[in-house]
Formats: C-alpha cells, structure tokens, sequence
C-alpha cells in the first residue's frame, strides 16, 4: 500500500493542480470577459468656476469630465474658461460634446461651431446632446453623419440607460442630471452589470443640476470607490471577492464579481465598449482551447492512476474496491 500511495500520489497532486488552475482561469476570464459600465459627467456650462473650483475636486480622484460647446458655452467668452485651460482639460482626459440650442437650424448651428472650432484648432466633438429631446432621425440623420457625429444623448427615462444599441452607425445613450433621487441605487447597478452606460449632466445656470460643492463631492467619492483604473482596452484580471446578499434559504454566498465603472469620455466609452464586443468571441475561443488542454491532461492523469490500480491488483491479487469499500 505504502508503494502504492508513493506511486499515485504524486499524479494525485499533478491532478489537483491542474482542477485548481482551472478553476482560476475560469475566474480570470469571467473578469476579462466584462465590459465595464461607463458614466460621462457632462458640464453644460463652460463657467470660470470650472476650472478653478470643480476640476482640482475631480483631478485629485482621478475623474474626469466632458465640456459641453454651443454658440454661447465656448472657451474665451466672458466669464467662461479660456482656450487655453480648456485645452489644458482636452489633454488631462477630458472629453467634449455638443450641446444643441433650441430655435436653430441644425446644419446652421454646426457649421458655425465648426467654424469656431477650426479656427482655434481644436478638436471637433462627435457627440451631441439634445436637451429638449427635439431629435429628428429623418430631418437630421444626414447632416450629423456630414459633420462626424457618431454619438447621440438624450434624456434618459430613468437611470438605467443602456450602452451601445446600435454600434454600427449611431450610439444612442441617455443623461441624467448628477444630483436626482436614486443615483446611488443606478450607479451600483451599472457597477455590477456589463455594458451599461449613464451620462450626469451638471449646470452653474439652471436648478435641474445646479452644481453643489458638497454633494458634488459625495458623488466623486462614491465614483472612486468602483472606479476602473485600468485602461478599458488593456483589461487585467483582478479578482476581489464580494460578498453577496443572502439567498431565500438564508445562505450567504460569495461572488468574484467585483463594482466596476469607468467614468470617462463618450468617444472613450463607445471605443471601449465596441472592443470588448469585438474581443468577446476571441476571449470565448482562447478559453475553450485552454480548458480543453487541461481537461487532457487530466483525463491522462486519470488514465496513469487506473493503470497503476489494474497493475497493483494484477501482482497483489487484491481487488482495491475491497479495500476502499
């Protein structure tokens, strides 16, 4: 028995290791397979406090935001952030986005911008937002195509705008203002689903989402905490158990599940999510290969052990199902 047990049981422990790689790998790419929920805090004025009051509060959690532009929100008009620290924003992260004006034609108000914005070499936005909902597929889906824009925001109904319906052609996402009731149940929703995404909007003019310092802060704080610090497109696997509600039975389970959320730009977000669409099937297909692998050589652990079983009975003319019972 004792050459027995020398014989088997370093396969034994080949074979334990093997199930226990599977295992992590199985956890591993659970994580690499997520597409993080993404959140845009929009401003929709380019107000002087901006830079001076609300980015040292973001920059210091690693957050940024998104500038909105119009015909009356552009770096260099009066008491608005000038081009430089608007630029200066561009490059911290920050993203940009249109914010369309009631009473204008839109091809109008895009060509003026645009003017603008070629002037002063910077970047034009491919996102816009329509505030008053005042979308119109047939009377505008060619002149936003003409002018770059991929992305259009609309109010969201509730809190659960999802991501990317139609990646080819227009990504249609919703908005929110940052301080409404139940902000906090939707960002641990987005946290722990995949995909999601919920744009904040924030004003220095208009009640509906007039900035507050304070509570502004418990928001960048709340972000923080389920803040993916990765890059979105270099994903690592970085498992953190978390524990889960109790089920009907009273058990508590535990899940490798981990909050995640990028808050980032709209172009940033749409790039994101459409590489993880696109590397989901490669990552499906890396993971059955590698778990057919291990599961050979398992099967040929399995195949030695018996081997060494028949051999054992075959000299000892013992039976080892009357030894084990």
């Amino acid at each position: 028995m004792r050459q027995l047990y020398a014989a088997v049981e370093p396969l034994q422990q080949q074979k334990e290791a093997l199930l226990a790689e599977k295992k992590e790998l199985e956890t591993q790419y659970k994580e690499l397979l997520r597409d993080p929920s993404t959140v845009e805090i929009l401003f929709r004025e380019l107000d002087k406090s901006l830079y001076t009051d609300v980015y040292p509060l973001m920059r210091d959690r690693g957050i940024t935001g998104v500038l909105g532009l119009s015909l009356n929100q552009y770096p260099g008009l009066l008491s608005q952030i000038t081009k430089e620290q608007y630029i200066r924003l561009i490059k911290d992260g920050w993203g940009s986005c249109l914010i369309f004006q009631d009473g204008y034609n839109l091809e109008a108000w895009l060509y003026y911008l645009k003017t603008w914005v070629d002037r002063d070499e910077l970047e034009f936005p491919t996102t816009i937002f329509f505030p008053s909902n005042n979308y119109d597929s047939e009377t505008m889906d060619a002149v936003l195509e003409e002018y770059g824009i991929n992305t259009i925001l609309l109010n969201a109904e509730n809190g659960h705008s999802s991501t990317v319906t139609r990646i080819e052609g227009f990504w249609f996402t919703g908005a929110m203002p940052w301080n409404y009731t139940g902000i906090n149940s939707d960002l641990e929703l987005l946290s722990y689903v995949d995909g999601g995404n919920l744009a904040f909007t924030v004003s220095f003019e208009d009640m509906w989402d007039a900035f507050e310092q304070k509570p502004f802060i418990t928001l960048m704080e709340t972000l923080k905490e389920v803040l993916v610090v990765e890059n979105l497109l270099e994903q690592e696997a970085i498992v953190t158990p978390t524990p889960t509600p109790t089920d009907q039975s009273g058990t508590a389970e535990e899940t490798t599940i981990k909050p995640q959320l990028n808050v980032t730009s709209f172009n940033k977000a749409r790039e994101a999510h459409l590489t993880s669409a696109e590397s989901e099937n490669l990552l499906i297909k890396e993971r059955e290969d590698y778990m057919r692998d291990l599961d050979a050589q398992i099967e040929d652990i399995n195949n030695q052990v018996s081997a060494i079983y028949d051999a054992w009975s075959k000299q000892t003319g013992i039976k080892l199902s009357n030894i084990l019972g």
